[in-house]
């Protein structure tokens, strides 16, 4: 690579680098965002991807599409799962490249990439993203033309999936502690209203989330949203006639009925 080039691709990284950054910090945005974006990015970025995808890959449970650009066809995926061939069948959890001049032509997946050539693709090249236990997150590019993806290709996507890789973890981590904190708080407003409706402790009124949680296989965090949404209570309100009416869950937590297990 001559040191023009380089320069080039130095600058074209650090865009990337600037514009997931953007995306990252661009308010109230989900993971969801974040990997549609690393999609589009990824087909501006790496010489000859015309469409991309990414998908989540689980040992034993299949592929499931995250995100796609315009162009690229859901059925790919399907096709992977159903042939066991292709990128991430195997490939992908040993080597972070994955690359098929001509899916007509590949022995590697002698079902599959004809498949993917009647849907309008005749190169491949995935990459690997993260990886964590059995499950891989990965990056797929798609082109028209045999022949689309060289060794700059190959070279520009693996440092474009590192920098993808370090955004979608931070970006994951942060999603990880959004959820704890929403959690946290909408367990608290139905303590909250588990200790004023019922004269009890805060530990009384965990307790008895808790108890609800286990006697109908409900998470604390639903229960806890169900009783806030569905029973509201008022200072100095007591339980009503239809709060000791029959129920579960949620409905029960907040009549103060007895749940299985509790004591």
């Amino acid at each position: 690579m001559t040191e023009a080039a380089g320069g080039d691709l130095a600058r074209a990284l650090s865009q990337v680098a600037l514009s997931l950054e953007a995306e990252r910090t661009g308010g109230e945005r989900s993971t969801g965002d974040m990997v549609h974006a690393i999609a589009r990015a990824a087909v501006t970025t790496v010489p000859g991807a015309e469409c991309a995808t990414v998908s989540l890959v689980r040992r034993r449970h299949g592929i499931q599409t995250l995100a796609r650009t315009e162009g690229a066809r859901l059925e790919v995926d399907r096709l992977q799962e159903r042939t066991r061939e292709g990128p991430y069948a195997d490939a992908i959890w040993h080597r972070p490249t994955y690359r098929v001049d001509d899916l007509v032509a590949d022995s590697r997946c002698p079902t599959f990439g004809p498949r993917v050539a009647r849907l309008g693709s005749r190169s491949l090249l995935s990459l690997r993203l993260l990886r964590v236990s059995d499950r891989i997150t990965a990056l797929s590019l798609f082109a028209r033309r045999p022949g689309s993806f060289d060794d700059r290709s190959e070279l520009v996507g693996l440092l474009f999936a590192a920098h993808a890789a370090v955004a979608l973890a931070s970006w994951q981590r942060e999603d990880q502690l959004r959820e704890a904190i929403r959690s946290r708080d909408v367990i608290g407003q139905a303590k909250g209203m588990l200790m004023e409706r019922h004269r009890i402790s805060h530990e009384r009124a965990f307790l008895m989330l808790t108890r609800a949680s286990q006697a109908t296989n409900i998470r604390v965090r639903e229960i806890a949203e169900n009783l806030v949404r569905d029973h509201p209570v008022r200072a100095g309100s007591h339980p009503t006639p239809a709060d000791r009416g029959a129920g579960t869950g949620a409905a029960a937590v907040a009549r103060g009925a007895p749940l299985r297990g509790a004591p």
